[in-house]
């Protein structure tokens, strides 16, 4: 019973996180006007991630699938960056939930006046999340599967700002 209820306490926060991102992606408040290169990471996979099957590699090449069709181009150098989150946890012996989350920032300065002083800083362009959870089998494909419609939709979100 007790184990029953972790695990619905642990999806519904990560419900909570999965309507939140996809609210903000929905509402940005930013353009990616005329940026077409940005830098790609994803943040360090938990040990549960690599148990369900999840890769780095796997990951950013879902995610990046429809942007290098679209022309936008992953370098090693630019203001813009994308970062990939996946938070995985499993249930029981094969049953893995993930919420991932991308997110697309700038790395900017300006001069802040209380301080009298430059700062640097990043504003927030994109983001969008989803929750999946699948038998550990199925997992990786299910996720990249997930990753490929969240990078089309950061091109759609893109291509209308151009």
């Amino acid at each position: 019973m007790t184990r029953a209820l972790v695990f619905a306490a642990l999806l519904a926060g990560a419900l909570d996180v999965a309507a939140a991102g996809d609210a903000a992606a929905e509402s940005s408040r930013h353009e990616l006007k005329n940026v077409t290169s940005y830098r790609f990471h994803v943040v360090n996979l938990n040990e549960a991630a690599q148990r369900c099957g999840l890769s780095e590699a796997a990951m950013q090449e879902a995610f990046t699938e429809k942007m290098s069709q679209s022309g936008l181009q992953i370098v090693a150098t630019s203001g813009y960056w994308i970062y990939l989150r996946a938070t995985t946890a499993i249930h029981g012996d094969r049953l893995c939930i993930t919420y991932v989350d991308a997110t697309v920032v700038q790395n900017t300065r300006y001069y802040n006046s209380a301080t009298l002083s430059e700062r640097s800083g990043q504003v927030e362009h994109w983001r969008d999340g989803s929750l999946m959870a699948s038998d550990m089998d199925e997992h990786d494909s299910r996720i990249r599967s997930v990753l490929r419609q969240m990078g089309g939709r950061l091109v759609d979100f893109w291509q209308r700002t151009q």
